[in-house]
């Protein structure tokens, strides 16, 4: 079994067994629910299958207990935000390769363009996965 798919994350009914399968998997924390901009444009990018017929977007929600940790307490620094965006695509061919990874950084750029195409910590969003510096 190649290196890569016997370290990764073996999902929940992804096309294709844990040799096939190919992803992309992107996320973002929030702080507050997308703007309405926002949401119209992941609205436009899950209902225009164009280019991916396997993705989506899985909202987790955080709160609770999680924020009861101060953030330089522990590796996760994320504890004042209310969910997390997971943006997924997923297919079994690799001649679909191209289109499904500029399916979902298009999607993912989108979402985020009022700060450059990604998520920058601010009102709304506490950015992606960030560490914190060593002590």
């Amino acid at each position: 079994m190649p290196w890569l798919h016997s370290t990764t994350w073996p999902g929940a009914g992804e096309p294709g067994d844990l040799i096939t399968r190919r992803y992309k998997n992107k996320a973002a924390y929030l702080r507050r629910s997308y703007t309405d901009t926002q949401l119209a444009t992941i609205y436009r990018h899950l209902t225009n299958s164009t280019g991916n017929s396997g993705g989506g977007m899985l909202l987790v929600g955080y709160g609770g207990e999680v924020q009861a940790v101060k953030p330089s307490d522990t590796a996760v620094a994320q504890r004042d935000v209310v969910m997390k965006a997971v943006f997924a695509a997923l297919w079994t061919n690799d001649s679909d390769d191209a289109s499904n990874l500029a399916w979902i950084r298009n999607f993912y750029r989108d979402v985020y363009a009022d700060t450059g195409g990604v998520p920058v910590p601010g009102e709304v969003s506490d950015g992606s996965y960030r560490q914190l510096p060593r002590r």
